[in-house]
């Protein structure tokens, strides 16, 4: 990456890839996510936390059993501040 330039990628148990990249002179971020088609129809699924057991399973099984292809993709900009 470019001086003042880092990236964050993360891949989530629902088959997400999420990415954010951070421009840290101007404070600003560009964000986009890859969502499986099955979360991008209905995003009220994925309510919960990824620290909860019974969470991670009902994930699991709806990545297993629902459509990937094809992916929504989000993305936008945005701004942040130092706290």
């Amino acid at each position: 990456m470019a001086p003042g330039v880092e990236t964050t990628v993360w891949y989530e148990e629902s088959g997400a890839v999420v990415h954010m990249t951070w421009y840290l002179e101007t404070r600003t971020v560009h964000r986009w996510a890859a969502l499986p088609n099955w979360l991008g129809a209905d995003m009220s699924v994925y309510a919960g936390s990824n620290q909860d057991p019974a969470f991670v399973d009902r994930i699991a099984e709806l990545r297993a059993d629902r459509p990937d292809w094809p992916r929504k993709i989000l993305d936008d900009d945005g701004f942040f501040r130092e706290v």
